[in-house]
């Protein structure tokens, strides 16, 4: 996984009982959760000339890195770097996700219309959404990167295995916020992760 939020997401995920290692030989970290049988690698950005580009596809090539699925956080409201999409391109069979995060907007709808919420969230990038709600619509901002985004994928899409793009907040700051998209990503995750495996 690579962007913006990474650690507080794999906190809110799988909580404090962690471990950060170095990836010998790299400037990668990995995070490891020490009751439940999951390894997340935390990348930093880098572009296809880099040495770091080179040494991710040398751990892929010889099974170092097994890769199940990529998480890439975006935050909503800054520019979109292609150089951080085209990341997505080293791993074309690798189911991935991009998580457009500190929608932070989203956290006073979270609980006077919560599956309302969760279902426009969820389909986010379905081309045939088009009914959403004004507190949706009326963000220029999300609606010009979704658009972008989308165009991306379209674009891509013989080279990646883009599954979606999500929405997401973690700010917890008190009673009134909780976290937003988390449940939706590991969900689809898993379900994406389970049927590739099934077809290997």
């Amino acid at each position: 996984y690579t962007g913006s939020g990474r650690t507080t997401l794999i906190k809110k995920i799988i909580g404090e009982n962690i471990v950060h290692e170095t990836i010998s030989g790299t400037n990668y970290e990995q995070i490891k959760c020490l009751d439940k049988h999951l390894t997340f690698i935390k990348t930093s950005t880098f572009e296809t000339n880099d040495k770091s580009w080179y040494e991710v596809q040398e751990f892929i090539r010889n099974d170092l890195l097994p890769i199940h699925a990529i998480w890439l956080l975006l935050h909503y409201q800054s520019d979109i770097d292609e150089n951080l999409l085209n990341q997505l391109k080293m791993l074309p069979r690798a189911p991935s996700f991009i998580i457009l995060n500190k929608t932070d907007f989203l956290q006073s709808h979270s609980f006077c219309c919560q599956s309302e919420l969760e279902k426009y969230m969820k389909y986010f990038d379905d081309t045939n959404q088009n009914d959403f709600p004004n507190y949706f619509r009326n963000n220029q901002i999300l609606m010009v990167k979704r658009e972008y985004l989308m165009k991306w994928k379209m674009n891509n899409e013989d080279v990646i295995n883009l599954q979606h793009i999500f929405l997401m907040s973690l700010i917890d700051k008190d009673e009134t916020h909780r976290s937003i998209g988390v449940k939706t990503l590991l969900e689809e995750t898993i379900r994406v992760v389970d049927v590739s495996e099934q077809l290997r």
